[in-house]
């Protein structure tokens, strides 16, 4: 039994032609070349500061072929930022219609499927209306339970005007899968490296639970009123769930507060 909820999260892109593979090697956090075919990885795209501009979701079809996933809200930072490498690359970024596609969660594949049309991440699946398991097996949700599920699983989304805030180790993407630290050269990969064999990061990626409607970029304090990070990602803000990048020197503590309203460390992503 699985959860069903039409896809109105994610836009999807195929880029396809001959550079493909070497555009998105030099480009993306995560190791392209060595992703086999059908198979996807999380990685990011991050500036020169080392710092996140967009989270991707990438399905390798072949060495020419591949998928994009992001949230809807982060294509236009996504198809910017490679607009100036595709132009002098033999590969064309191209939009896909995900309308009619179907996100099901918990989800695990158990047959072979066509991953031109149906693409997993994780225990989340987008899946084309020929690839629906039996509706007896399905179980309808709203996005809302969605993204409830996305958030409690640490699957992070940025809004675009929190691109190019924070740092990956800041969001513990580091320990969640979407760097490789033996893979060649990408944008941000000295910072993002030395940060990773030198320095530290003072900041970790927190599951948070309490008061609802929190928004985004709102400033967490601690029982004594010392700031000690931001809510990250409020999608869930409906169901009082919440990620947040906060102080790894402030998880001593399992309360904190938002202005006057209360919430609950629940998880860390940092291991």
């Amino acid at each position: 039994m699985y959860n069903l909820a039409p896809n109105t999260y994610f836009s999807g892109f195929s880029l396809i032609g001959v550079d493909a593979s070497k555009t998105l090697q030099g480009q993306l956090t995560n190791d392209v070349e060595n992703i086999k075919n059908g198979r996807g990885i999380k990685a990011l795209l991050c500036n020169i500061k080392g710092r996140v501009e967009v989270i991707v979701w990438l399905v390798k079809h072949d060495s020419q072929h591949f998928t994009l996933l992001v949230p809807t809200g982060n294509a236009g930072t996504l198809t910017g930022r490679l607009a100036p490498y595709l132009a002098f690359s033999k590969s064309a970024l191209v939009p896909l219609d995900l309308s009619n596609h179907s996100i099901a969660y918990p989800y695990q594949i158990v047959a072979p499927q066509d991953t031109i049309t149906s693409y997993q991440m994780d225990d989340i699946a987008l899946l084309a209306p020929e690839h629906l398991k039996q509706t007896q097996e399905a179980c309808p949700a709203s996005i809302e339970t969605f993204h409830s599920h996305r958030v409690q699983a640490g699957l992070l989304q940025l809004l675009p005007e929190q691109s190019g805030v924070y740092t990956p180790q800041a969001l513990s993407l580091d320990h969640l899968g979407y760097i490789s630290f033996n893979k060649g050269c990408y944008m941000g990969q000295e910072i993002i490296a030395r940060l990773h064999y030198k320095g530290q990061s003072k900041h970790q990626l927190a599951l948070l639970s309490g008061a609802q409607n929190i928004t985004s970029e709102a400033v967490i304090q601690s029982e004594l009123g010392d700031p000690i990070g931001t809510i990250v990602d409020a999608t869930s803000a409906s169901s009082g769930l919440y990620l947040a990048s906060i102080r790894t020197d402030a998880t001593a503590s399992l309360t904190y507060r938002v202005q006057e309203h209360s919430l609950i460390l629940i998880r860390l992503f940092n291991k």
